[in-house]
């Protein structure tokens, strides 16, 4: 049965075990990495900093959130080493391409767990963002889960955060 109207995301215990899951299986299956998750918590106005992050739109009836994955510059060389131990060229521009690629399976995972729940996400293109301790803020945002992952090469985050009267509410803006 179609849901007559659209769920609201709600950051909560559930959404970050999802995430957590969805990250995890996505590292694990396709990528050949293990990753351990760390105690995520809940914060506003947070700011993460990386080299390399990758971030694309959760989109319902309209934007209602941001999917941010965000990795120190040895930790997404490791991994894209793990994809392509052959690579010849460049492994900055290469990571480049492979955080996109990343953040769009990441996402596509948790936009089939959340519309497996009644939402209705839509298909979003990732954007990469790149320089070394790149702040990553969002200025509309109300509230963020953040999750803390380690691999065997270092840490990375992954962060949702949500626009302000999303969570719960009745405001016709989200």
């Amino acid at each position: 049965m179609t849901p007559t109207t659209t769920s609201r995301l709600n950051l909560n215990k559930v959404l970050a075990e999802d995430i957590v899951k969805d990250v995890r299986t996505t590292f694990q299956m396709m990528f050949r990495v293990a990753v351990r998750d760390k105690p995520y918590y809940f914060e506003k106005e947070s700011t993460i900093l990386g080299d390399l992050s990758g971030i694309i739109e959760m989109n319902q009836e309209k934007k209602e959130a941001v999917l941010i994955l965000t990795f120190p510059r040895d930790t997404i060389h490791y991994i894209v080493n793990q994809l392509n131990p052959n690579l010849t060229h460049d492994l900055d521009q290469a990571s480049y391409g492979y955080i996109g690629e990343l953040t769009n399976v990441v996402y596509g995972m948790l936009k089939k767990t959340l519309n497996d729940k009644g939402f209705q996400f839509k298909p979003s293109i990732p954007t990469v963002v790149s320089g070394q301790n790149s702040e990553i803020n969002e200025t509309y945002v109300d509230e963020s889960v953040i999750i803390p992952f380690d691999t065997e090469a270092g840490p990375f985050f992954v962060r949702v955060s949500v626009q302000p009267g999303c969570p719960g509410s009745n405001d016709e803006t989200c």
